[in-house]
């Protein structure tokens, strides 16, 4: 991940870090009771691991972390965009990312100090520089061996019986600390996949031009059941403060969300007006990258990609590596008709800028980015969203917006109205713009079950008991039958044998249940 500028100081040449008083912690020298008192650099009272957790990491990699810097509400994690980092003996973790009661913050602890012990190994390497010289490292073997033992070694279970390809890790680790300049940073994790910026960067130019370069990626999970899976993403640019359209094109405002339909966004500290589907206005497939459609296509036939070489497939930015070759690329992940497991990353690459008008300040260009499925199994299932972008301050400043999950599976209320107005669009040409779905969260209520059918009236056949309470996305809401979307895991539901065998990959089922039995979440439309 790519962030705003880091003192070089601070971050090459040694491993010591110049530290901020609030919010430092270290961990317990290893045998220690509850009791022990941590360091004292600040004057002030400061946490520690829980002795449970720390005695499972050590037991489970076979390392003394007694010595290891815990960095809590760190600032140089937000200046990264990353929930947490690490590099060398140091861990820093973002605001509200340090939870070592919930199991979510076990395994982002656990991860973390999975890193250490593979730069103490020396086996961590750059794999990129970001401004000032600051090493990265973002090697994907690494950062899924991270995911592996770092649960396992948050649950204290021993890891030296696993081996994995990356070669981090080893029952003959090193003990011994390896110098390490090298920053090792967390994904953004969605209940689907994992979205990773593998660029991200602010560029700037001449006239006040403003905008950054990203690459970002969406790696499926197994639980996932599509054959393609395309990047879709909204767009809301601000100029000293009111909304602004490309090249002030008033074709883009008129397929924008208006004044009248806007909602304040809070965390941004403006409203939703002028937020759209993020496509030239000639294309009218909302799959980010993917060419103009053909009468009778639909988002099944859309490309896997734009490479139009003889050579592999290369998603990037040319003005950063001239072997790039693509702008897109759709991504999968499931099990073919011979029985083989395919699985592939959907990745984009973009350069958002605005040079036409002056963007020094007061100004930004704010994306949420979704993966959708739109073949196979899963078909019209949303599978998270991340948010990314720029913006500048009243005094100038420029600089990059948190690479940040925004939702787990649907995208935003935000998106869901730029999606329908897409759908109601056409392109500059006049043709009709693939439909995206627009799908609404939704729970059971009135009623201490309802019923989940296969099809549009109570004459169906039952799939599944649902409890009041139970939460479902709401997948077609053309009729008092509503076609729905539900986890069958959730306490309560209690399916039948033609349910059981209606459950899809990632314990996913389908079917209908009538209206008046659902509430609606309000904030969407």
């Amino acid at each position: 991940m790519k962030g705003k500028k880091v003192n070089a100081k601070d971050e090459k040449g040694t491993n010591q870090i110049i530290q901020r008083k609030e919010g430092k912690s270290f961990v317990k020298p290893k045998g220690a009771q509850d009791s022990f008192t941590p360091p004292k650099s600040s004057g002030k009272s400061n946490k520690s691991l829980p002795s449970k957790l720390q005695s499972n990491m050590e037991s489970s990699l076979g390392h003394d972390f007694s010595n290891v810097g815990i960095h809590t509400n760190s600032e140089k994690a937000v200046q990264m965009n990353a929930r947490a980092f690490t590099q060398g003996e140091q861990v820093h973790f973002a605001p509200g990312e340090f939870n070592p009661s919930s199991t979510s913050g076990k395994n982002l602890i656990g991860h973390e100090f999975t890193h250490v012990a593979q730069q103490r190994a020396g086996v961590v390497k750059p794999t990129k520089v970001l401004q000032k010289g600051v090493a990265i490292n973002d090697n994907k073997g690494l950062e899924s061996e991270a995911d592996n033992f770092g649960q396992k070694a948050a649950r204290g279970e021993a890891v030296s019986k696993y081996r994995s390809s990356s070669l981090g890790i080893r029952s003959s680790l090193r003990t011994a600390q390896a110098k390490s300049n090298v920053v090792q940073m967390a994904m953004q994790e969605t209940n689907f996949g994992k979205f990773y910026d593998d660029t991200y960067a602010l560029t700037s130019g001449a006239g006040g031009r403003r905008g950054l370069d990203i690459i970002l990626r969406f790696e499926p999970k197994n639980t996932v059941d599509a054959e393609l899976i395309g990047l879709t993403q909204t767009h809301h640019a601000i100029n000293n403060g009111t909304p602004f359209y490309l090249n002030s094109d008033n074709f883009y405002k008129g397929h924008a969300i208006q004044s009248g339909d806007a909602t304040n966004l809070p965390d941004q500290g403006v409203s939703n007006e002028g937020t759209h589907i993020d496509r030239l206005k000639a294309r009218n497939n909302p799959i980010y990258g993917s060419r103009i459609m053909n009468a009778g296509e639909t988002l099944k036939d859309t490309p896997l990609d734009n490479n139009t070489t003889a050579n592999p497939t290369k998603v990037g930015l040319t003005k950063l590596d001239p072997t790039s070759n693509a702008t897109y690329q759709l991504g999968y992940n499931y099990t073919d008709a011979g029985g083989t497991h395919k699985n592939k990353a959907a990745i984009l690459s973009d350069a958002p800028s605005v040079g036409s008008v002056n963007m020094s300040s007061n100004s930004s260009q704010i994306f949420e980015t979704t993966a959708l499925a739109i073949k196979g199994n899963h078909e019209g299932t949303y599978y998270g969203s991340v948010r990314w972008g720029w913006k500048t301050n009243a005094k100038g400043l420029h600089s990059i917006i948190p690479f940040k999950v925004l939702t787990k599976e649907l995208p935003s209320p935000t998106f869901m109205k730029a999606a329908k107005i897409w759908n109601n669009s056409k392109n500059s040409a006049g043709a009709d713009t693939l439909d995206l779905p627009v799908q609404w969260p939704a729970t059971i209520h009135n009623t201490p079950l309802a019923a989940l059918r296969t099809g549009k009236s109570v004459a169906s056949q039952i799939l599944a008991d649902i409890p009041r309470g139970a939460t479902l996305t709401v997948l077609n809401d053309s009729s008092n039958w509503l076609h729905v979307q539900l986890d069958k895991t959730q306490p309560g539901i209690i399916l039948n044998s033609h349910g059981r065998a209606a459950v899809m990959s990632g314990n996913l089922i389908r079917g209908y249940v009538s209206r008046s039995l659902v509430n609606k979440d309000a904030s969407y439309i």
